[in-house]
């Protein structure tokens, strides 16, 4: 004979069993075939007083909510066990509280988790590094004020691009494998501004995390997508704020003492061939062939494969690029590495040395290398077309921008005149 359901209009009741502290509250729930109970570890106490009473009714109604809400998830097929009813329901009050508490998070702890989760993600230290800078220029432009995450609005995003677009860099310091992301740069501002290209990189990245928050529902919507196209023109400059040595700063390099002479070597190797420091790093004996020339001359040239688009890219050889070559250079295991190089932030440290020694008053790294390569074959006559190939640019548009660079010194030159 089946069992007849002990609930009688409620499918889950509220029921109390009596302690010695009072009485303990729980859930009870049967259906046909068995009989579930589920302590709430929620407690009424003793006595008879008329706090007592409000309480234990305040406490009582708390607790037939929960019984409400339990009984709707199984009424609604979610759950066909009391169990699995009011797991469900503590999971949702988990979410809710967390919910709660992420809304009124301010904006600096929301990044810092940002950060924490691409970390856990497997996204690289630079992005970290890109979002713990993204930190230090949001508190610097709130000035240390805690401004909560649902708080940030159209306008404020407005206000922070703006601000990104005319603020001074911080100083960057140099970072190591496994260091704190949070030590790459100090509290220090310098007295250039910050690269445009750099407010653009910190601007999407903080448009990222909010996307990201929308997600979530941490906010409604993300209001960096009301902000129109035109207005963000403070961030994009005229696209030729790129860091290039002039041929009379190129020759002060040269005759500048370096420590490290093989950081040296490559750099000035990378300004007469264009390759990225990814390349110049992986380039070997065997990426470099005697080949027929047009004329007919036998020349040396780089056929690789570049690391960062994967295209081959053909890139003869001049005389001054050659110099920078051992002698013997065929003569050596085509599987040789041309350079030995150390780590990327141990080069940009020599050459900020070398080039402050130099007296060459730039932000020189190693990519500044092939700007230079671009800007003298440009000011030397070379075509567009011709200088994108030996790029290895897949689209021409962006050799235009040394073009930019190379007109803006035509019409500088030619200022000259006026001054005579």
């Amino acid at each position: 004979m089946k069992k007849q359901n002990l609930i009688k209009g409620k499918v889950v009741k509220l029921r109390k069993k009596a302690i010695s502290s009072g009485y303990s509250l729980y859930l009870e729930y049967a259906d046909n075939y068995k009989q579930e109970k589920i302590y709430l570890r929620i407690h009424l106490g003793k006595g008879d007083t008329p706090l007592r009473r409000k309480t234990d009714a305040e406490t009582w109604n708390k607790c037939e909510d929960i019984r409400q809400a339990v009984e709707n998830y199984i009424l609604d097929k979610r759950a066909k066990t009391l169990e699995y009813a009011y797991k469900l329901y503590v999971d949702q009050v988990n979410l809710e509280t967390e919910k709660a508490e992420k809304q009124n998070m301010t904006l600096v702890e929301y990044l810092c988790e940002f950060r924490e989760e691409k970390a856990r993600t497997g996204q690289s230290n630079s992005l970290a590094v890109t979002i713990n800078n993204l930190i230090k220029y949001v508190s610097d432009f709130t000035e240390g004020e805690r401004v909560l995450l649902k708080d940030v609005d159209k306008e404020w995003c407005e206000e922070f691009m703006f601000y990104l677009g005319k603020t001074n860099s911080f100083v960057r310091n140099r970072f190591k494998k496994g260091s704190n992301v949070e030590n790459v740069t100090s509290n220090e501002k310098t007295s250039k501004p910050l690269a445009k290209s750099t407010a653009k990189l910190y601007y999407n990245t903080f448009v990222s995390a909010l996307w990201s928050a929308e997600k979530k529902k941490l906010i409604n919507f993300n209001p960096a997508k009301s902000i129109k196209k035109n207005d963000k023109k403070v961030l994009k400059g005229d696209g030729t704020q790129r860091e290039f040595l002039t041929a009379e700063e190129l020759e002060r390099m040269k005759e500048t003492f370096v420590r490290n002479l093989e950081t040296k070597r490559a750099f000035l190797f990378a300004c007469y061939t264009g390759l990225r420091i990814s390349d110049i790093k992986s380039l070997t004996f065997g990426d470099i062939k005697q080949e027929q020339a047009a004329t007919g001359q036998r020349i040396y040239v780089i056929r690789k494969m570049m690391i960062k688009t994967r295209r081959v890219v053909s890139v003869p050889l001049s005389d001054k690029a050659l110099s920078y070559l051992p002698a013997d250079f065929s003569q050596f295991s085509k599987d040789k590495k041309v350079f030995n190089l150390p780590s990327v932030g141990c080069i940009n440290d020599s050459l900020k040395t070398w080039a402050r020694d130099a007296k060459v008053d730039k932000v020189v790294t190693f990519h500044t290398s092939r700007h230079t390569f671009a800007t003298l074959l440009l000011t030397l006559g070379a075509d567009l077309y011709t200088t994108s190939q030996l790029l290895g640019h897949q689209n021409i548009n962006t050799t235009q921008v040394y073009a930019k660079i190379t007109n803006k010194k035509k019409e500088q030159a030619i200022s000259l005149f006026d001054q005579i």
